[in-house]
């Protein structure tokens, strides 16, 4: 029996690349739906690259500044996942005393 998920059969495999990766929540949520395969992850916080090298392994890891990169030399993917802000965490926002 096939079932049918965002318009692909269940037993293809995704494609999926991921900016401002972080822990790769988008990604890990998609792959409990359906076969995934990480091409590529971005992101700069060195904790949060070495989670996506342990647990991901995406072919290309981007670890420099987006603002940087040419994004359009990253390969083409099926889902093209985004990370959230963190503000909580980010050293950006509005910290208290």
């Amino acid at each position: 029996m096939k079932i049918f998920l965002l318009g692909f059969v269940q037993n293809m495999t995704l494609t999926t690349g991921s900016l401002f990766s972080g822990m790769c929540t988008e990604y890990f949520a998609l792959s409990s739906l359906a076969l995934t395969k990480q091409v590529f992850s971005a992101d700069n916080d060195k904790f949060a690259c070495q989670f996506i090298r342990q647990n991901v392994r995406p072919d290309i890891l981007v670890t420099e500044d987006l603002a940087e990169f040419n994004v359009q030399e990253l390969p083409y993917v099926d889902v093209f996942l985004a990370g959230v802000p963190c503000q909580s965490f980010s050293s950006l926002g509005c910290h208290r005393p």
